[in-house]
């Protein structure tokens, strides 16, 4: 079943939802996630602030597929990206040295 995630707080009831019918402990899941207790309840609970990798790396692991919707027009484009393997690092900034 699709099921639209617009916020934090909607990714944090799919997980929930998800370890919950799997009838695993908070605790367990954190552990089998290879994440903190405290990364996994924040999760659940919709911390605005989490780690998207780490978030990412949860679902995967839930067996939740994510994807995005994107419009006909951003699809020739993103296909070029890959093509070109994909974003190039961005360089650091030089940082200013203070005047003495």
């Amino acid at each position: 079943m699709k099921v639209k995630i617009s916020s934090p707080t909607d990714l944090g009831l799919v997980v929930r939802a998800m370890r919950r019918v799997s009838n695993v402990r908070i605790d367990d899941f954190a552990g089998l996630a290879g994440v903190s207790k405290q990364f996994a309840a924040d999760l659940e609970h919709g911390k605005p602030t989490l780690q998207i990798g780490l978030a990412l790396k949860v679902l995967q692991d839930l067996g939740v597929e994510v994807s995005a919707e994107i419009p006909a027009s951003a699809h020739q484009h993103l296909e070029t990206l890959h093509a070109q393997g994909g974003l190039r690092p961005l360089k650091p900034r030089a940082t200013r040295k203070p005047k003495a």
